[in-house]
């Protein structure tokens, strides 16, 4: 689609801390970073920092909802920011 463009490495982290409980919902908090590299010349393009929440009445699945939501939020982000930059030169 893109053959001109270098490769990209993507590395990220994340962690996920409980909230509140409110109304039968557990909350949970996924807050962390991501950030896109060129391996060309190892120089950061792109990074997203984000905090997120995710609810659900059961707890294990109130954390991965806040996984969920941080991944796309993060994956949707930094797809933008890298197709913007890379494509712009």
């Amino acid at each position: 689609m893109f053959p001109d463009l270098p490769a990209i490495k993507i590395t990220g982290n994340v962690s996920v801390s409980e909230s509140s409980y409110t109304l039968n919902n557990y909350f949970f908090y996924a807050e962390g970073s991501v950030s896109a590299k060129r391996t060309l010349d190892k120089q950061i393009i792109a990074e997203h920092f984000f905090k997120v929440k995710g609810s659900h009445r059961s707890k294990k699945q109130a954390a991965l909802k806040a996984l969920e939501e941080a991944g796309l939020e993060a994956g949707h982000e930094l797809s933008k920011m890298i197709l913007e930059k890379e494509t712009m030169k």
